[in-house]
C-alpha cells in the first residue's frame, strides 16, 4: 500500500470509529490530521508546515487502542509514515 492509499484507508477506518464510538475530541484531531496528511500527499496543498505537529501516534496509544486495536496498529504506521515526509514551511 502506498503512503497515499495509507492515509486514505486510516480515514475510512477513522470514519467507521466515530460511527462505532461517537466522536471525541482526539478522534477529531486524528480525522483533521489524517485530511491534512492527505492533502500534502496528494499536493492538494503546498503547505508543510503543520508535519512536526503531527501526533497521530500518540492519541492512538492513549485515546484508540483500548476501543479499537486494529485502528490503532493502522495509526502507527501512518505516524510512522508522516515522520518520514519532508518537513518544510510553505511551498511556493
Amino acid at each position: 500500500m502506498n503512503r497515499l492509499d495509507l492515509f486514505r484507508t486510516a480515514l475510512t477506518k477513522s470514519r467507521d470509529h466515530v460511527a462505532r464510538w461517537g466522536e471525541h475530541p482526539a478522534i477529531q484531531s486524528i480525522i483533521a490530521q489524517l485530511e491534512y496528511l492527505q492533502a500534502v500527499e496528494s499536493d492538494a496543498t503546498k503547505d508543510r508546515s503543520r508535519l512536526s505537529d503531527i501526533n497521530i501516534g500518540v492519541l492512538a496509544a492513549r485515546e484508540i487502542e483500548d476501543r479499537d486495536m486494529p485502528l490503532a496498529e493502522l495509526l502507527y504506521e501512518v505516524s510512522g509514515e508522516a515522520r518520514k515526509m519532508p518537513r518544510g514551511g510553505k511551498v511556493r
